[in-house]
């Protein structure tokens, strides 16, 4: 079972990839590191409030937010590590929902195994300011 990623999950996390490029974080990263470098070294929930107010905010259920992750982690890892509770199912969550998005880059595709240049980040950022665009609801939540 999947969670399908609506606008406002995608235009939450696209502000996210172009925030880390636009505040220098990326910078010469290797392609195939840009998704932990995000996604994975910084909490995007801090507090059990928080996390379940963005579950209810996405319109996704909690329980299948904790089924996805721990079926992501079994089919990744053979063992599921993420504590259920909102902090932690959130930020795997989006983990998991980053990597996804990041996949839509055309450009970052063929640079995997380079370090990122800024002329390729703004490229990378250009791609995801136009999907971001294409997005009637990110006007209203970003």
């Amino acid at each position: 079972m999947g969670i399908m990623i609506n606008d406002k999950i995608k235009c939450e996390l696209i502000e996210c990839i172009l925030d880390a490029i636009q505040e220098g974080r990326c910078d010469d990263v290797y392609g195939s590191d840009l998704h932990n470098e995000i996604f994975n070294t910084d909490y995007h929930v801090t507090y059990y409030y928080e996390g379940s107010e963005w579950l209810k905010k996405m319109g996704i259920d909690s329980f299948m937010a904790i089924e996805y992750v721990q079926d992501y982690e079994n089919d990744n890892f053979g063992e599921t590590n993420t504590k259920v509770d909102s902090v932690s199912i959130v930020n795997m969550l989006v983990y998991i929902l980053g990597e996804e998005i990041l996949s839509e880059s055309k450009h970052l595709q063929t640079r995997l195994d380079e370090r990122l240049n800024k002329k390729s980040l703004n490229k990378i950022a250009e791609e995801f300011d136009s999907i971001q665009r294409d997005l009637s609801t990110c006007d209203i939540i970003c």
